[in-house]
C-alpha cells in the first residue's frame, strides 16, 4: 500500500511536471500570438495609412483630371468662336472685294462717259472748223448768229454749261475713285488684320490643347502607376498577414476577370 501510495506520488509529480511544461508552451505561445498580434496591427496601421495615401492621390488626380477636361473644353470653345469669326471676315473681305469690283466697274463707267464726252465736244469743234472752211457764206451770216428768232440761234447749246458739266465729270470721277479705293482699302486691311489677328489666337488656343492634353497624359500614367504601386503593396500586406496567421498561407486581391487592377 505504501509502494502504491509512492507510485501514485510519483505520477502525480508527472503529471505536475506535464502540466508546468505545458504551461510555459502555452505562455510562450500567448507571447507569440500577442507579438503577431502587433505585428498584424501594424500591417493593418500601415496598410490603412497607405491606403489614405492612395485615396488622397486619386483624388487630387480626379481634380486635376476635371480641371482639364474643362479647361479643353473652353478651348473647343473658343475655337468654336475663332472659327465663326475668321468665317465672318472671310464673308466681309468677299463682301469687300465684290464692292472693289463694283465701284471699279462705275469709274469705268464713268471714264468712258468721260471718254465720250470729250470725243464729242472734239468732234464738235472739228465739225465747227470744217463748215466754217467748206462754207464761206458763214461769215456773212455771222450777224445773225445767236439772234432772237434767228435759223442760227445757238445759244441753246450752252457750250459752258457743257464744258462745266465735262469739268464736274472729271471733278467728281477723281474725287469718286480717290474715295473708293481708300474705304475699300481701308475695310480689307482691316478685315485681313482681325483675320491674321484670329489666325495667331487660333494657333495659340490649338497649342494650349495640345499642353493640356499632354497634361492629361501624364496624370494617366501617373494615376496607372499609382494604381499599380498601390495594388502590389495591398497584396504584399495581404500576404504578410495571412502568412503570419496561417503559416504557408497567402492571399491578393484579383481582378474581375476580363479586367485588370485599374478597372
Amino acid at each position: 500500500e505504501l509502494k502504491t501510495m509512492i507510485q501514485k506520488s510519483i505520477d502525480l509529480e508527472h503529471q505536475v511536471h506535464d502540466l508546468e511544461f505545458k504551461c510555459d508552451e502555452l505562455i510562450s505561445e500567448k507571447s507569440k500570438l500577442i507579438e503577431e498580434q502587433s505585428n498584424i496591427s501594424s500591417l493593418i496601421m500601415s496598410h490603412t495609412e497607405n491606403a489614405l495615401k492612395f485615396e488622397s492621390i486619386m483624388k487630387d488626380t480626379k481634380n486635376n483630371l476635371e480641371i482639364c477636361e474643362k479647361e479643353v473644353e473652353e478651348l473647343k470653345i473658343k475655337m468654336n468662336e475663332c472659327n465663326q469669326q475668321m468665317q465672318q471676315l472671310n464673308n466681309q473681305k468677299t463682301n469687300i472685294n465684290k464692292l472693289i469690283f463694283e465701284n471699279q466697274l462705275k469709274t469705268k463707267e464713268l471714264n468712258q462717259s468721260i471718254n465720250n464726252l470729250k470725243q464729242l465736244i472734239q468732234q464738235t469743234s472739228v465739225n465747227i472748223h470744217d463748215t466754217l472752211n467748206n462754207n464761206n457764206w458763214l461769215e456773212n451770216e455771222e450777224k445773225n448768229f445767236n439772234s432772237s428768232g434767228s435759223v442760227y440761234n445757238f445759244s441753246i447749246l450752252n457750250i459752258k454749261e457743257v464744258k462745266d458739266k465735262l469739268e464736274w465729270l472729271e471733278v467728281s470721277e477723281k474725287k469718286l475713285s480717290r474715295t473708293i479705293n481708300t474705304r475699300s482699302m481701308n475695310l480689307l486691311s482691316q478685315a485681313e488684320e482681325k483675320y491674321n489677328d484670329l489666325v495667331r489666337k487660333k494657333k495659340i488656343v490649338e497649342s494650349d490643347r495640345k499642353k493640356i492634353e499632354l497634361i492629361i497624359h501624364d496624370l494617366d500614367i501617373k494615376k496607372n502607376e499609382a494604381l499599380k504601386t498601390s495594388s502590389i503593396k495591398v497584396n504584399s500586406d495581404f500576404g504578410s498577414i495571412f502568412s503570419t496567421l496561417l503559416p504557408g498561407a497567402n492571399a491578393k486581391l484579383c481582378p474581375i476577370e476580363n479586367k485588370n487592377v485599374l478597372i
